[in-house]
């Protein structure tokens, strides 16, 4: 599986209860998620990306030296991007927004994740676990 996916679902799972209260990934791996939904939040993810790319740079300026620069600069740790995504994205309290972001970047993250709907993870009757 893709690392990105897999971040993102791995963040999903933890930051998700059933209903007692147990977080899912308690009972369920990133392999349980729903296929289809998988898919639709990493082309969400991407989306996400390319939304604030531009405005990042506008932000910051050109105060690299490479592509790969740019991207330590405002994405410190590509699995953190994940993570702090479904956090500010669900408004779990914690995310971009926390200290461990350039406080331009964090403002850009931070308002495009929330333009994107919560996402909902829940069991269904198949044991599976599903999105939305």
């Amino acid at each position: 599986m893709n690392p990105t996916l897999a971040a993102l679902l791995s963040t999903i799972l933890f930051s998700t209860s059933d209903d007692e209260g147990n977080p899912l990934d308690d009972r369920f791996t990133i392999s349980d998620v729903c296929a289809i939904d998988a898919k639709r939040l990493y082309a969400e993810y991407q989306q996400f990306l390319t939304k604030v790319e531009t405005k990042i740079k506008e932000k910051i300026g050109d105060n690299w030296n490479s592509i790969d620069e740019f991207y330590d600069i405002a994405f410190p740790s590509e699995n953190q991007t994940e993570h702090d995504y479904i956090l500010t994205r669900n408004q779990h309290g914690a995310g971009f927004w926390d200290g461990d972001w350039n406080k331009n970047v964090s403002e850009i993250l931070s308002d495009a994740a929330h333009s994107q709907i919560p996402i909902e993870a829940y069991e269904g009757r198949d044991g599976k676990v599903y999105l939305y």
